[in-house]
């Protein structure tokens, strides 16, 4: 290493034939000129290590969708390595609590954990020469994203577009944007033990398990959003876990007419029956948009009516200006009693003075509750339930009603005539859209034609495609099949109610001011 010039003393003059230094001076000073180097070294690395902290290289969304798995399975073992140090660092420091409360709470305790451990992987990552470069600070990446957040699919979660991801087993991650299911090559989990002991971490944060005892779980993140995952003992050997976006905002009737799921007309005329009180039944098939529509519908509800809400997990948002009770159904956590179900929840109610009743899903005996209510002064009244069109929605119900036992098929055909005004049914299209599929009357009389109970639904509107479009998308228009009949028009009093125009629709449909 060539050194350079001893600096001069204040007197001395530069005369480069008088200076003699000894081979131990020699030795000494370059030892000196090595120590100020590797001091200065430091002082850089640990400005740069300071930088990097504040403005931090993330996995992106994109990154996953772009580049393969196999080019994240390189660093699996120095992934684990990694963590095992930031683990004990934490643990010496004190800051364990901190990363805690990051996985349980996510949110802002989430965003002051990321820094921390990013700041300790990333030394233990130099330090051992682990990676350089940008593959210094992907490993990085993928150790914060193990030790604060949801693993490898974390990135996934942190955008927002991305409104479903569905891991199946652990080799396979796939997404919902925009209603389509999209692979995503590049996040995957390394085994499948990896992938149950994320799903374990997930739900230990939310008091609930998962093992050979409770092979499945449901349960709410921090955000609202649905959390499912299954055990592999029932899923042939892999876990699967799935996890469905809360919108903190919910749609407005105005939005789904901008998103082409309704027509304005279609829009003004379901939020005056909803408005005056119409009991509406919301249908559809898995995915298709069921809650969302229930919770535009039931933004349109009068702000001088009491309502009170049942769900397993919340995730029907009101404006705060109007009268509105939650209430939440409850699994008893694990060896103890107190679960709270969707039944004792809708008996509860009637208890606490509600004009209506908004359920989420029925989906057991509550359908014979919700429909008592619905027929004993509750008008007005909302729920959803898994069919795919006004019939088959008839005969869901049917068959909820007759669970509960001592009711036959007519009495029970009975309580959905007298209960249920409006079946709503929507559907999702080939393109990944959702639109009405059409809206049917209820009558509320039962036929009895040769001793068999009958109730026919009359449709007033019904969708139809007529094609696709050039950019795959689906085309059709609503065709009005029939008018309201005169009874419903007689018994619900419509022609002595106000009728709301379509911009005062869209105003008391948001929930927000």
């Amino acid at each position: 290493m060539a050194l350079p010039a001893a600096p001069l003393g204040k007197n001395e003059k530069k005369n480069e034939d008088k200076i003699v230094v000894s081979s131990g001076e020699v030795g000494l000073l370059q030892e000196m000129e090595e120590a100020e180097l590797l001091k200065e070294t430091r002082l850089s690395s640990s400005k740069e290590s300071s930088k990097v902290s504040e403005e931090y290289y993330e996995i992106t969304s994109d990154d996953l969708m772009d580049t393969p798995a196999t080019f994240y399975a390189q660093f699996d073992g120095k992934v684990i390595s990694t963590i095992g140090y930031v683990q004990e660092q934490l643990q010496e420091e004190g800051q364990s609590e901190i990363i805690a409360k990051a996985r349980k709470h996510r949110g802002e305790d989430l965003e002051k954990a990321k820094p921390i451990v990013h700041k300790i992987a990333l030394q233990y990552v130099l330090n051992k020469n682990l990676a350089t470069g940008k593959n210094a600070d992907i490993l990085t990446s993928l150790v914060v994203n193990e030790v604060c957040g949801l693993g490898p699919i974390e990135p996934l979660w942190q955008n927002p577009f991305i409104t479903e991801i569905m891991v199946n087993g652990s080799q396979k991650v796939r997404i919902e944007t925009g209603g389509k299911l999209t692979t995503v090559k590049g996040a995957r989990f390394r085994d499948e033990e990896h992938l149950l002991e994320t799903c374990r971490q997930i739900l230990a944060n939310l008091g609930r398990t998962i093992d050979v005892a409770h092979p499945y779980e449901d349960g709410r993140l921090p955000d609202g959003s649905r959390i499912n995952v299954t055990h592999p003992t029932i899923g042939n050997q892999k876990s699967y876990l799935t996890i469905r976006r809360f919108r903190e905002e919910a749609y407005s009737m105005e939005d789904l007419v901008n998103f082409g799921s309704l027509t304005p007309d279609l829009a003004e005329f379901l939020g005056n029956m909803i408005w005056n009180g119409m009991s509406t039944v919301v249908v559809g098939p898995t995915g298709s948009g069921k809650t969302t529509l229930l919770n535009a519908l039931s933004g349109c509800i009068q702000e001088t009516e009491r309502v009170i809400t049942i769900e397993d997990n919340i995730e029907m948002t009101f404006n705060p200006k109007k009268d509105v009770i939650s209430l939440e159904a409850r699994k008893a956590a694990q060896g103890e009693k107190g679960s709270v179900t969707i039944r004792d929840l809708v008996k509860n109610t009637l208890r606490m003075r509600p004009d209506r009743i908004v359920v989420g899903e029925v989906r057991d005996g509550s359908a014979y509750d919700m429909l008592q209510a619905m027929n004993t002064g509750h008008d007005g009244s909302m729920t959803t339930v898994h069919a795919n069109d006004p019939w088959g929605a008839i005969d869901r119900l049917v068959n909820l009603i007759s669970e509960v036992g001592e009711v036959d098929s007519n009495r029970a055909l009975s309580l959905v005539a007298g209960g249920v005004d409006l079946i709503v049914t929507i559907e999702r299209f080939e393109d990944g859209t959702r639109k009405l599929a059409s809206i049917a009357e209820v009558p509320a009389r039962v036929h009895v034609t040769s001793g068999m109970a009958e109730l026919e639904p009359l449709i007033l509107w019904e969708y139809n495609q007529t094609g696709v479009d050039e950019n795959g998308k689906v085309v059709g228009q609503y065709d009005k099949k029939n008018e309201l009949s005169k009874d419903i028009i007689r018994r619900k009093r419509l022609n002595n109610k106000e009728q709301l125009p379509l911009k005062q629709i869209y105003d008391i449909s948001k929930h927000v001011d």
